[in-house]
């Protein structure tokens, strides 16, 4: 009797089993279809969302057009009697000075980075035919998606004609492209100037150069995005003006709704016709670098550097040619009124990856096992002496700071150039913090120190000592100020 019931009991199981896996997948199914049926809708309300905004877009554009005059440039400051490089000829009768603290009255805030501006509903997928087009960017090989019917003609750039273009663009037949473009912003950690750079390039290379649909297809990508942008014309040319949370040197400017507006292409205007609409939370540009951005490397020509100091301070490093040719076209400007942040931009951008592999492990052997105040006065001496000085006008004709990475690149660097690659590698190799410090005609740094030992020059900064460390004044020790500088009027840049 066992024999037969066992075998009934366990046919029994696996068919109670079944029809419990049978009706979880129904109910798993059942879940799946309305997940998907929902996702669609809400897929469909965002499109229809952004359909409509466009549209509402579109129409203001048949009509919100008017003449603006622009702005003069504002010129790059100028320190028109920079402080020549002093070297240092030991202590005052042989003894080391103590030192004192100073409060640093003129505190600069620097600029925060903010997330990067984002469409205004997520972008979805499209199911449809597209090509594959191939663009070289960064030295990268990048794909990007385009509709097969990709080509449009502006016939004119009267309002209507502009309008119904800018309607064909939001029809979708781009969304997949433009989900393209952001993915390659994400993945390759463009920053804000990157990404118009390539969107630009891209605009042009499938519509033509300097033609009035590529300004057209880059104004709209542009916009899609979340950035701040505004149509513009002059006679039969088409323009487009970018939104910018810096004032930018050396550029003339629109003023619309109290922001400022650059043109993409820098022409000299007298005035422009500029269809002045908002688009849904539209976000200025920013400067600020926050990540390197993803290229391959390409290196430059090799460079040797030798600390005069210390023997066994003597690197080769080869910095990345596509980075250096782009930070070539970086604009540089002042975040609100005081020209003293744009240095901040500089300072706070990360060295390239193969530059720090290079780089850093070499420094890192050369300070192992030393001292707090050991390890400064060996990057210090190696920045003051293994660098040459020349001033900026005989090298460039006018003033221009320096990223790290161009600041190991070039053959020549100035008194701010070294006080941004020295302020990079303290807080890289040391984490400490550490700001730059303005005097008129000179800038110098300064280095939150944790051993209580250690003696010489302090700012008091946001209620905390930072130590004076000076690239410029050649084989100085740290905590000295050079001659000549009044760290009372000293203005502080906090760093990141």
């Amino acid at each position: 009797m066992k024999h037969i019931l066992l075998p009934l009991l366990f046919l029994a199981i696996c068919t109670s089993t079944a029809r419990a896996q049978d009706t979880f997948d129904e109910f798993r199914k059942g879940v799946e279809q309305r997940f998907r049926a929902h996702r669609q809708q809400v897929e469909g309300e965002f499109d229809a969302y952004r359909r409509q905004v466009n549209e509402r877009f579109a129409e203001f554009m048949r009509k919100a057009w008017a003449n603006f005059t622009p702005r003069p440039e504002v010129p790059e400051p100028k320190d028109e009697q920079p402080v020549p490089p002093i070297e240092f000829r030991g202590e005052k009768n042989g003894k080391p000075i103590e030192g004192k603290l100073q409060p640093i009255k003129g505190l600069v805030p620097p600029p925060l980075p903010e997330p990067q501006p984002q469409p205004i509903v997520p972008i979805e997928e499209k199911e449809q035919q597209d090509n594959i087009r191939q663009l070289a960017f960064l030295g990268n090989t990048l794909q990007v998606r385009v509709p097969r019917d990709h080509r449009f003609t502006l016939r004119n750039v009267r309002e209507n004609t502009i309008a119904d273009a800018w309607q064909r663009l939001s029809g979708g037949a781009f969304d997949n492209t433009l989900r393209d473009l952001l993915e390659i912003r994400k993945n390759h950690q463009l920053c804000d100037w990157a990404y118009l750079q390539l969107l630009k390039a891209f605009a042009c290379d499938l519509l033509g150069e300097k033609s009035n649909e590529a300004t057209l297809l880059t104004a709209w990508l542009y916009t899609q995005s979340g950035y701040m942008m505004r149509l513009a014309r002059n006679g039969e040319r088409l323009s487009m003006l970018y939104g910018s949370r810096f004032t930018l040197f050396g550029r003339p400017y629109y003023v619309l709704d109290g922001q400022n507006y650059y043109e993409l292409e820098e022409r000299d205007e007298e005035e422009l016709s500029i269809c002045d609409i908002r688009f849904p939370k539209e976000r200025a540009l920013s400067l600020c670098i926050t990540q390197e951005p993803v290229v391959p490397q390409a290196a430059a020509c090799a460079r040797t550097l030798q600390a005069r100091g210390f023997p066994a301070m003597r690197f080769t490093v080869h910095t990345n040619k596509h980075l250096i040719d782009f930070y070539n076209t970086y604009p540089t400007g002042r975040f609100g009124a005081n020209e003293c942040t744009r240095w901040a931009v500089y300072a706070n951008t990360p060295l390239n990856t193969h530059t720090r592999s290079e780089l850093y492990p070499a420094l890192r052997k050369t300070l192992e096992g030393k001292t707090q105040a050991e390890a400064l006065t060996m990057l210090l001496n190696f920045v003051q002496t293994a660098l040459v000085y020349e001033y900026d006008d005989k090298v460039w004709g006018g003033d221009r700071a320096f990223f790290p990475e161009e600041t190991l690149h070039y053959p020549y660097a100035d008194c701010e150039d070294r006080a941004i690659l020295f302020t990079r590698l303290v807080r890289d190799l040391l984490q400490l913090r550490a700001a730059l410090v303005y005097y008129p005609g000179h800038l110098a740094a300064a280095i939150k120190v944790t051993d209580p030992a250690i003696k010489g020059d302090f700012l008091l900064i946001n209620e905390e000592r930072y130590l004076v460390c000076d690239p410029t004044f050649i084989n100085a020790p740290i905590g000295r100020t050079m001659p000549g500088m009044d760290n009372a009027s000293a203005q502080a840049i906090c760093l990141d």
